[in-house]
């Protein structure tokens, strides 16, 4: 039960189960979801430098793709790792656009990098640039855009 849990926080769905065969079924199936690998990084352990934080994650595999579709995956940061993107230039929804060749977005506003791997029909590796962008507010501190091959991502931050 603690795989089907996790699955339904990092994909946001919820689960209902009618018949215990079913629910056998939606454990074993959850059983092969999973995230393979996590890390975090520095780019420099010099202290008061202004260093660069990388994050990322594999997901389980089947047969070199993707084992499901993912959704929602929630990093949590360690009390005290802070990042201010409020000094840095916005790039706005129109700006960053539909499509990674409408991107307008100025390169003063780009916070990052961003390689995804996809499969299915859009299958391939894509490196785009991320960029900061105006926070709705609420619990939301911060907010940045991307691209994912052609599908756009914004990046909330709680």
């Amino acid at each position: 039960m603690r795989s089907l849990a996790t699955l339904a926080a990092v994909t946001g769905i919820t689960l209902a189960f009618a018949a215990p065969a079913q629910s056998v079924e939606l454990f074993e199936e959850a059983e092969k979801y999973a995230v393979e690998s996590v890390s975090a990084g520095l780019s420099t352990s010099q202290a008061g430098a202004h260093a660069d934080l990388t994050t990322s994650f594999e997901l389980v595999q089947d047969a070199g793709k993707p084992y499901a579709l993912t959704r929602d995956i929630k990093f949590v940061l360690p009390p005290g790792v802070i990042g201010n993107p409020q000094g840095i230039p916005r790039c706005s929804s129109l700006q960053l656009g539909t499509k990674p060749e409408e991107s307008e977005c100025p390169v003063s506003s780009q916070v990052g990098i961003s390689e995804i791997t996809l499969g299915g029909q859009t299958a391939g590796t894509f490196t785009e640039p991320v960029y900061n962008m105006p926070s709705p507010g609420g619990d939301i501190v911060a907010r940045f855009g991307m691209f994912a091959g052609p599908y756009q991502m914004l990046i909330n931050v709680r």
